[in-house]
């Protein structure tokens, strides 16, 4: 059995209704039970492929006063049934021209990536509610990581969160409402830096080798930039051909272990929920949430911001990085995301040769200071 196979547990996954209430009794102190109209409703159709979001409604019986049992919430199912499930109708729909198609063999490479992503949420939701930092998060009711001996079944039970605005692609988020999601970045940067050796082995460093090297394989970042450039706008076509010719240096996987190591190299140490490059994160949000003139207009401004929110968490502690550094750092990966992508080729060209193979991690903040200077420099 694999998690991209389906069962007869909650929404055709491993877990069974029994696991949930076991793990829910444990960790809320409490008897109760679900009671026999216990329902699951499945409400992430469309949003994200490593798990099932589940809707439960559990029907509680034998509860006392002071339980504080919620009768509605979220379980989050680590499986890959919703990929697997988008990738067979991607290739029914348009067979070879499909940009989504992920193999069996694909799918089974990528499950221990797969399990290693839910148990670092596990764990971080852990730090997170330690430090209790003001991070925006949902109340966690319950979890199970996966184990040795707990192979299929992984999941986390929580707060279903009703306040929230779940913003689209397609929309837009404006400056002055962008530092939200910036403020929460750098509760989760300030909250990485207080990690210790052993605490760091609890969240995966490689991403990109790990996983992205499946999910970006060449067939489907090839059709994905063959679909641009035969149906984008005259001004996307030429930038889609040329980053099709980059395609097999960038995502094979000997591309994604050699810029994994250029990554390690010029930007550790800059936790969220990897310990990677903050500029990534930042990139990401500002390219897929806002307005593109309005992010060009204020990249400066809302770096800026992040910086002195960033100050403001670490209380006293030496700041990894100065303003100019991560503006220097992120304006050129904000221009577009095929602009970035053509960036990187050229630039990190250069930089490859300048850059030693094996470079020694370096875990001070001090040291990493002068790190990340030397690499800018370069």
């Amino acid at each position: 059995m694999s998690l991209s196979q389906p069962s007869d547990g909650i929404e055709q996954c491993h877990v069974e209704w029994t696991d949930l209430e076991r793990v829910l009794q444990k960790s809320l102190h409490t008897n109760a039970t679900f009671g026999a109209k216990k329902k699951s409703t499945n409400v992430g159709l469309g949003v994200g492929f490593n798990s099932r979001i589940c809707l439960i409604e559990p029907d509680w019986i034998g509860s006392k006063d002071g339980d504080n049992l919620s009768d509605r919430f979220i379980l989050k199912i680590s499986s890959q049934l919703a990929m697997k499930e988008y990738s067979d109708l991607q290739a029914q729909i348009k067979g070879e021209e499909a940009a989504f198609k992920i193999t069996d063999v694909e799918l089974k490479m990528m499950e221990p990536a797969v399990k290693m992503l839910h148990n670092v949420e596990c764990f971080m939701y852990d730090k997170i509610t330690t430090a209790n930092n003001g991070l925006i998060t949902p109340r966690i009711f319950g979890k199970q990581s996966f184990s040795p001996e707990n192979q299929l079944r992984g999941f986390i039970a929580m707060e279903q969160m009703t306040d929230l605005e779940n913003v689209m692609i397609h929309q837009n988020v404006t400056a002055k409402e962008m530092e939200q999601p910036l403020r929460n970045l750098a509760k989760l940067q300030a909250l990485g830096e207080t990690f210790n050796d052993e605490e760091r082995k609890h969240v995966h460093n490689n991403v990109f080798t790990n996983y992205y090297q499946y999910i970006f394989s060449v067939p489907m970042v090839t059709a994905l930039s063959q679909a641009i450039s035969k149906g984008g706008r005259d001004h996307l076509k030429a930038k889609a051909d040329k980053m099709i010719s980059l395609i097999p240096e960038y995502c094979s996987p000997e591309g994604y272990a050699k810029h994994d190591k250029l990554h390690e190299a010029l930007d550790h140490d800059f936790p969220m929920c990897n310990f990677g490059c903050v500029a990534f994160d930042l990139a990401r949000i500002f390219s897929a949430g806002m307005d593109p003139k309005e992010r060009q207009q204020n990249t400066v401004e809302l770096l800026e911001t992040y910086h002195r929110i960033l100050t403001e968490e670490l209380k006293g502690q030496n700041i990894p990085y100065t303003v100019d550094q991560i503006v220097d750092r992120v304006v050129g990966k904000v221009e577009a995301l095929l602009d970035d992508l053509l960036y990187y080729h050229e630039t990190n060209s250069k930089r490859t040769a300048k850059i030693p193979a094996t470079i020694e991690k370096k875990h001070s903040v001090d040291r990493d200071e002068e790190y990340i200077e030397a690499s800018i420099a370069h």
